[in-house]
């Protein structure tokens, strides 16, 4: 009895402290993602010292972010990643595969009034199908001009463990789904990163406000 008893207290403290990580992480600022400056021109991840640069997606629609070195995957190393036929639309990845930042625009209607029950019903999905090591939280925060819903987990692989960041909104009246992933012993040095990269996000959709636009231009400008 006395071990079901310290059983069921540790168990309690579990989820009291991860429901107090998940309040916390819903009560956060879109500035508050930006852990890390990536206008610098270079920006130190771990051992890697690398430069950051601005891609503009989905013709030019809205633009982020990411590692000057990243890299759309090919069509082969995506089929082997990602061998469902739905796999993302859009994938950057490094050198190795082994960081990658995916991007889906899918068919499922969602307004930016949406993202949050959106957002819902996804971590719900996650929870209730992935068989999650570690949930970090979820949320929705409002960026300068759209809702956008996000949540973070550690799930398992054949040889380990994979840190997913995916956040979620409206573009052209339809959920697109972004997700950094790395390997989990790489996580403490992406994690910020992953985080910067969302707060790095730039809408130009054409229904966005005349002076939040931006030029459409890639390259390096951050």
């Amino acid at each position: 009895m006395k071990h079901l008893d310290e059983t069921m207290i540790a168990m309690l403290q579990r989820q009291q402290a991860q429901q107090t990580q998940e309040n916390a992480a819903a009560g956060k600022t879109w500035q508050d993602f930006a852990e890390v400056k990536l206008d610098q021109p270079f920006v130190q991840v771990g051992r890697e010292t690398l430069s950051f640069q601005r891609y503009a997606l989905f013709e030019d629609q809205l633009s982020l972010v990411m590692p000057s070195m990243f890299k759309p995957m090919t069509p082969q190393m995506a089929a082997l990643k990602y061998p469902s036929e739905r796999r993302p639309q859009l994938i950057y990845t490094n050198a190795l595969s082994t960081i990658n930042v995916a991007f889906n625009h899918t068919a499922t209607p969602v307004r930016g009034r949406e993202i949050e029950e959106f957002t819902q019903g996804i971590t719900q999905i996650l929870r209730r199908t992935q068989k999650i090591l570690k949930w970090y939280g979820d949320g929705v925060v409002q960026s300068p001009n759209a809702a956008v819903g996000y949540c973070e987990f550690v799930t398992p692989v054949m040889n380990g463990s994979i840190y997913n960041f995916m956040f979620f909104l409206s573009l052209e009246g339809r959920a697109l789904m972004c997700t950094f992933n790395c390997l989990d012993q790489e996580m403490n040095d992406w994690r910020p990163v992953a985080k910067s990269i969302m707060a790095s996000l730039r809408m130009t959709d054409k229904d966005a406000p005349s002076d939040l636009r931006e030029s459409g231009q890639g390259g390096a400008e951050v």
